[in-house]
């Protein structure tokens, strides 16, 4: 399943991007959690 995403230009060139929001996401939750 991960294959077809990487070797997809149209997902990988989105790869990027959902990581950030993914790590954004986390970083938001994380400062919830402590607050």
């Amino acid at each position: 399943m991960w294959i077809c995403y990487f070797f997809n230009p149209n997902i990988t060139a989105y790869l990027p991007l959902k990581f950030g929001f993914a790590v954004i996401l986390f970083l938001t939750s994380l400062l919830v959690y402590v607050l």
